[in-house]
């Protein structure tokens, strides 16, 4: 059980987030759901199967190179990744993402197995397509015909 946010934690957040330095240790154990981490930099990040929704990760700096940020099983509904860079590799198998923003990230090392990403947009995104990384994903076919357009490709 995740605890809650507080006024004095939200505060010493924004501080962090003004002299960039690492909240990690700041929002482990507690509920960041609702929250406004954006332009954050969060070199470790482990939840699985957690409620984060309308969490906003805007611009923010997830992940260190060579270490795994893990998302398992957590429910991202209405989340903003616009602009963020995960470095590393990032686990989102099995969530719910309905409605985000990936506008802009970037997540070349990304794992979204039987990850649900309906009403969720991509645009200008850098992702792994295809393979065994997104096995089982449902991604609205709307975003897949948008992609087959940048590629000159249609879509059936």
């Amino acid at each position: 059980m995740l605890k809650p946010m507080t006024a004095e934690l939200r505060k010493k957040i924004q501080l962090y987030r003004k002299n960039r330095l690492d909240i990690s240790k700041l929002i482990e154990g507690i509920n960041i759901a609702n929250e406004d981490l954006s332009y954050c930099i969060i070199n470790k990040l482990i939840l699985m199967r957690e409620d984060i929704s309308k969490c906003d990760f805007s611009y923010a700096i997830i992940g260190l190179e060579g270490q795994t940020t893990i998302l398992t099983g957590c429910k991202l509904h209405y989340c903003s990744f616009k602009n963020t860079t995960f470095k590393g590799t990032l686990l989102l198998k099995r969530v719910e993402a309905h409605n985000c923003n990936f506008h802009e990230t970037f997540m070349p090392f990304v794992d979204y197995q039987h990850a649900d990403f309906r009403g969720s947009t991509f645009c200008d995104c850098v992702a792994r397509m295809g393979g065994r990384a997104g096995h089982g994903a449902i991604i609205d076919k709307s975003q897949i015909v948008k992609w087959g357009l940048k590629f000159n490709e249609e879509i059936v």
